[in-house]
């Protein structure tokens, strides 16, 4: 190689060198936020599952055979009813 050539190649190295260093902590920052996004958004997908479930208990525990079945659940009965046993 000749005196040029090999200037000309370190020069290149170097500079893929200080591309990589400079570019590797926000790669890796990138990284980290799209973990925590998606850790965001499964979060979110599990919240709404628990308020689809919490509506629909509300909805049950609100009509008059969701009251009827709790209140038979926690051994309340009827003034003119016998229990069972």
């Amino acid at each position: 190689m000749t005196r040029k050539s090999k200037g000309w190649v370190s020069w290149v190295l170097a500079g893929l060198v200080v591309g990589v260093a400079l570019g590797y902590r926000p790669f890796a920052k990138s990284l980290e936020q799209d973990a925590e996004a998606r850790r965001l958004l499964t979060d979110v997908k599990r919240a709404e599952f628990s308020k689809e479930n919490l509506i629909q208990q509300v909805g049950v525990l609100e009509s008059v055979h969701g009251k009827e079945e709790l209140a038979r659940r926690n051994g309340w009965r009827k003034p003119d009813e016998s229990a069972i046993h």
